[in-house]
């Protein structure tokens, strides 16, 4: 199973590698081993850890207040079948 998974991410990289090469400009596509070499670059700077924790604080953030939302509006729309009725649309659409 990790042999096919190492032979996948062998190809994408040599279609990512023929792609920048045809396209011939790092900024439109740049080639994977420019973007390996960053990535190193900004693995060795205290910031770029400090941006990853502000953003998985946002997101979870973010998740807490949907998850608060979510259980509020299910729990006035278990209760009054009016309010349900507004919200129904919106589940469909969500839904589909």
């Amino acid at each position: 199973m990790k042999k096919r998974r190492l032979i996948t991410v062998v190809i994408l990289a040599l279609i990512w590698w023929l792609a920048a090469n045809s396209i011939a400009n790092n900024i439109l596509l740049p080639y994977p081993w420019d973007v390996a070499l960053a990535m190193y670059a900004q693995l060795q700077r205290s910031d770029f850890y400090m941006s990853i924790l502000f953003t998985l604080s946002r997101l979870f953030q973010g998740l807490f207040l949907a998850l608060v939302f979510g259980v509020f509006s299910g729990y006035v729309c278990a209760l009054r079948n009016k309010i349900d009725d507004y919200f129904m649309p919106i589940i469909t659409a969500l839904k589909t």
